[in-house]
């Protein structure tokens, strides 16, 4: 199996491992029967659940994590076991490292959304609210205005594509397409935005 796999007995010694159970806890090999718990599993999540079932809980789930440059997170279900001659606990350990991993990626992602969403947004609000204090009436600062919402408007309509494009990712329906880029232009709208942010700052300052 590729689970690890334990059973313990009232005594909280090992009765049984398999290999992968060794594996999961870094350990040369299985075991040896007999051993005491504590002496083999440095998880105290998985101790305290061992001991939960052996009190009497029919079943506890938990989660360990071993390593700690490349971590590995496991789902430990420990299940009662109980005849007329002994009680005792099955320990399973199943691993869940990809899915961790995988729920940490959707995280970043949204979090990386959420901020490249902000900043046009906020482009486009402080410009906006500019226009409607007064800029409107020059005729100069007005045009260029307008011209920075726009462009901020058609980078959200572009982060909208994106996102489409990633779900074309995941269904395998993504065709690669390459095109030039104005550089010049794409770096000037960003420093036109960071100056102008930082200028509404400083007048809001008291």
């Amino acid at each position: 199996m590729v689970e690890g796999v334990a059973v313990v007995n009232a005594s909280e010694r090992v009765l049984f491992s398999n290999p992968s159970f060794a594996s999961v806890l870094g350990l040369g090999s299985p075991p040896q029967p007999g051993s005491g718990l504590v002496e083999v599993v440095r998880q105290t999540e998985l101790i305290e659940a061992v001991r939960k079932v052996l009190a009497g809980e029919a079943r506890v789930e938990s989660e360990i994590v071993t390593g700690t440059l490349r971590q590995h997170f496991f789902a430990a279900t420990v299940a009662a076991v109980r005849t007329a001659q002994a009680n005792g606990a099955v320990v399973v350990l199943h691993d869940i490292t990809d899915l961790r991993k995988l729920e940490r990626v959707r995280r970043d992602f949204v979090a990386n959304v959420s901020h490249e969403f902000r900043t046009p947004l906020t482009a486009i609000q402080g410009f906006s609210e500019t226009l409607l204090g007064g800029a409107v009436n020059d005729p100069q600062n007005r045009d260029r205005f307008l011209g920075i919402i726009l462009e901020h408007a058609r980078r959200l309509a572009r982060l909208t594509d994106d996102l489409l494009m990633l779900s074309k990712m995941d269904a395998d329906r993504l065709e690669l397409e390459l095109r030039r880029l104005p550089v010049e232009q794409l770096v000037g709208g960003c420093v036109e935005t960071r100056n102008r942010g930082r200028s509404k700052k400083i007048c809001g300052s008291p």
